[in-house]
């Protein structure tokens, strides 16, 4: 999740129970600075790199670890500064913060990395989107909730708190539809996935991402809890393109790897010609959203093709290059037609 919806959790967290006996300002900072304080890895996507940030982290905030040890360790300083004592509701505090922290990240699409530093694959169930604006608008009843009726401020947040954990919980529910109407449609279009994922659409709970997996292929469906159905079965059909040899040369590699076994969920390697042999993208559908057309970000390699690998799958392929794209980046994919492999029919 982003850092807004951690930022007004910490606040609720820090005025539904510490306001009154640490003292306003006291509990606000710290629950704003406990709720934001695992995000501290993002100094890897400046400092090193974007692809550093997603695929080589080394800055371990988000592991259970980490919690367990710095948490308390930020309430002992908080704790210490003004020399205001109250040690123990300090450390509650900033376990609460951080935690929470965590816990909207489990239910995000991104995840979190709470095995780290051991290791950095992403765990999480994906039930929120990035960016949910139903979640700002539960976590800031209290600014003006209270003002309209007779209650007091602690308990608006904490209510406040408990709606929030209600809207997570629906959420879950959604997905859990959201699977089923993607089984359904897989049934009726001959489709035997072998797994289903539903990952949320951008801003609004009833639009979801439904990603069914059959071997090589994914299957993209826009799914609507409300209103009419979709008038194709699926909104794309991708492929991993794992038997192409481009495809192999670039998992060969240690991004590649990193990138198919600890960050995708639903991967997808896009193959088009250059002159010289090929541009490999690879993409995860968890990432790319099929309401609004939101590509998410790629990870795009250069594949140069041995002597006579036109028309031989054996030459040699070598990985040149590769670098990370986004939305906001001007790199776009090179175009080409890739006929000598028009006799795979999974590949392009």
């Amino acid at each position: 999740m982003e850092n807004i919806a951690h930022t007004l959790t910490g606040l609720a967290i820090a005025e539904a129970g510490f306001s009154e006996r640490l003292g306003r300002r006291r509990a606000l900072v710290l629950g704003a600075v406990a709720s934001n304080a695992a995000d501290l890895d993002v100094v890897e996507f400046v400092l090193r790199s974007p692809e550093a940030f997603h695929l080589d982290p080394r800055v371990p905030s988000h592991g259970l670890l980490t919690f367990a040890l710095v948490a308390p360790l930020l309430g002992w300083v908080a704790s210490r500064v003004g020399r205001h004592g109250a040690l123990r509701l300090h450390v509650l505090l900033a376990l609460a913060a951080w935690g929470a922290h965590l816990a909207l990240d489990l239910v995000s699409p991104y995840g979190a990395r709470i095995l780290a530093p051991f290791d950095v694959v992403r765990v999480g169930i994906p039930w929120l989107y990035l960016i949910d604006p139903f979640v700002w608008v539960i976590l800031t009843l209290p600014f003006w909730v209270p003002r309209l009726l007779p209650l007091a401020l602690a308990r608006a947040n904490a209510i406040a708190l408990l709606l929030l954990g209600a809207y997570v919980g629906l959420c879950g529910i959604f997905s859990g539809l959201a699977v089923a109407e993607t089984a359904r449609v897989c049934a009726a279009a001959g489709v035997e996935p072998s797994r289903i994922q539903a990952f949320p659409g951008a801003f609004l709970p009833v639009l979801w991402s439904g990603v069914a997996t059959q071997g090589d292929l994914q299957f993209q469906r826009r799914v609507a809890l409300v209103g009419p159905e979709s008038d194709a079965p699926f909104a794309r059909v991708a492929t991993g393109n794992a038997t192409h040899p481009a495809v192999k040369a670039v998992y060969a590699t240690e991004t590649g790897r990193r990138f198919r076994d600890a960050f995708a969920s639903a991967p997808v390697a896009e193959v088009t010609c250059t002159a010289t042999g090929y541009t490999v993208a690879l993409t995860d559908l968890a990432f790319t959203d099929p309401w609004t057309g939101t590509p998410g970000f790629a990870w795009l390699f250069d594949v140069a093709r041995g002597a006579g690998g036109e028309t031989d799958r054996t030459a040699a392929f070598t990985v040149t290059s590769h670098r990370f794209v986004s939305a906001w980046t001007s790199d776009t994919h090179p175009v080409g037609d890739c006929l000598q492999w028009r006799t795979d029919t999974r590949v392009r």
